[in-house]
Parts: C-alpha cells; sequence; structure tokens
C-alpha cells in the first residue's frame, strides 16, 4: 500500500499543511476522510453495505464505501473516488447520480483523528465490486441492520451509520 499523502487541518477543518497517511494515524494527525451512502431508492430504505476485502485495513468488516481524502481533494472528490474504487470497478460509473452531503463529524478514536463527511445518493445498481478493496457490496434495510449486522460492522461504519441513524432513520414511525 502506497503512503498517501493527505491534507492536515486544524480544529475548523482549515488545511494547514500534509503529511503521510501513516504519520496522521501514528501521531493522532487530524486529517479528512468521506463516505457515501448509497440507498436503492428515495425511500432511504435499503442501503448498500460493503464487506472490505481480505488485504485491507478492518479486513472482511462491513461498512459504506469511502476513504481518506488526499491532499489537495475536496470531500466530494473523494467520495465520487472511492464509490469508483470499491462498488464500480471495471464498469463505466452511472450517469445521474447526486451525492448530497448530509452531515459531518469529527471522530478521535485510538491513533485515529479525522473529520469525515457523508454524502447520500439514490442508485440501485448494477454495481461492481473492486477485488482489491470489497470481498461483495449488498443492500439491507436499514431498520435490520444493526440486529443483523452490529457485530460485523468497521468501528468506523458503526459510528456513522449510528449517526445517520440518530439524524434520518425514523423506522415505522
Amino acid at each position: 500500500m502506497v503512503d498517501e499523502i493527505l491534507d492536515v487541518v486544524d480544529e475548523n477543518d482549515k488545511v494547514i499543511g500534509t503529511e503521510s497517511y501513516s504519520k496522521c494515524h501514528d501521531n493522532k494527525i487530524l486529517h479528512r476522510g468521506s463516505v457515501v451512502f448509497i440507498f436503492e431508492d428515495d425511500s432511504y430504505n435499503r442501503l448498500l453495505l460493503t464487506r472490505r476485502g481480505k488485504t485491507v485495513k478492518s479486513p472482511l468488516k462491513i461498512t459504506v464505501p469511502g476513504g481518506h481524502v488526499g491532499a489537495g481533494h475536496s470531500y466530494l472528490e473523494t467520495a465520487e473516488k472511492e464509490m469508483r474504487e470499491e462498488v464500480f470497478e471495471g464498469i463505466d460509473f452511472p450517469n445521474g447520480i447526486i451525492l448530497k452531503e448530509i452531515f459531518k463529524i469529527k471522530k478521535i478514536h485510538n491513533n485515529c483523528s479525522m473529520f469525515i463527511t457523508a454524502y447520500r445518493a439514490v442508485y440501485s445498481g448494477p454495481f461492481s465490486p473492486s477485488k482489491e478493496e470489497c470481498e461483495e457490496a449488498f443492500f439491507v434495510d436499514f431498520e435490520t441492520l444493526f440486529e443483523k449486522y452490529s457485530d460485523q460492522l468497521s468501528y468506523t461504519g458503526n459510528i456513522l451509520l449510528n449517526e445517520y441513524k440518530k439524524r434520518y432513520f425514523r423506522g415505522d414511525e
């Protein structure tokens, strides 16, 4: 894995420099990430989850498409790039997918300190998961997601999915 160069940010999410991925994580340096919640339709009920590949960090854990924001890139550019890499490998990126920013959180855990911006999109497929990045991609009913997969979620995936649930999911109300 290449040690990607990331933008370093201050407490207000303003870029103040650059540093390697490993140095950011080894020294709890604040940096950025993006994720995308891809729903099957505009009912926002069935969410696309990915099971991470065996060769990536947190192998076989379940999460949503996303990754670190490289130096000089935006949250939105990164969200689109990660979608292409993780769930559209080898196929054309579909026209008409609109990414809507839905929230930003600050995550601090172990050595990782970062702002994560989450986007929401609607697309029912087809998908072509990356053989390297993802073991599989599948839709799940948001209502039963935690019941079925809570023990398989990545740490960050769990934080993000709970944040989405808190802000947007209303269940049977």
